[in-house]
């Protein structure tokens, strides 16, 4: 557990963040929190990734579907997490985001689970490469659950 503490801090801190987004505003909803603490996870997950990311592509490639292929997605996809960070915090086009993380984050689950169903020992990418967390069911608990927060998201907003 002390190895994916990191994780849960920004968690936390995220749920915190879009909580307190909410201000008092009339919209005092738990979809609105949930997008809110979303696009404030995104957002510390790309700012992390930032941080190395020659490093976060290196590590990234070992197990994403996308950046095998196309190694220069692994540049671009902190920059994805980014947009997606914006537009939910600013309440942007939640129809087209929702659907759009939703397709992300299960190409990434794919290929996390693939390489869990390889045995391959590799290293988690999704908080950059300052932190040491290891590739596991965790990595994609989390990529089907911002997947499903996604669809969530677009279900909510018809």
């Amino acid at each position: 557990m002390k190895r994916y503490w990191p994780l849960v801090v920004v968690v936390f801190i995220s749920i915190i963040a879009g909580a307190a987004l909410l201000g008092n505003t009339a919209e005092n909803s738990f979809m609105y929190l949930m997008v809110n603490a979303s696009g404030m996870f995104f957002l510390f997950l790309a700012t992390l990734k930032f941080w190395d990311l020659k490093g976060f592509c290196h590590s990234f490639r070992e197990y994403d579907l996308i950046a095998k292929r196309f190694p220069l997605y692994g540049y671009i996809y902190p920059f994805l997490e980014l947009i997606i960070a914006v537009a939910y915090l600013a309440h942007f086009f939640l129809i087209l985001v929702g659907l759009f993380t939703a397709i992300l984050m299960i190409i990434l689950a794919i290929g996390v689970f693939t390489a869990l169903f390889k045995g391959q020992d590799l290293r988690c990418a999704c908080m950059g490469t300052k932190l040491d967390l290891p590739l596991g069911v965790v990595s994609v608990v989390e990529s089907l659950g911002m997947g499903a927060m996604g669809v969530l998201i677009v279900i909510h907003s018809f």
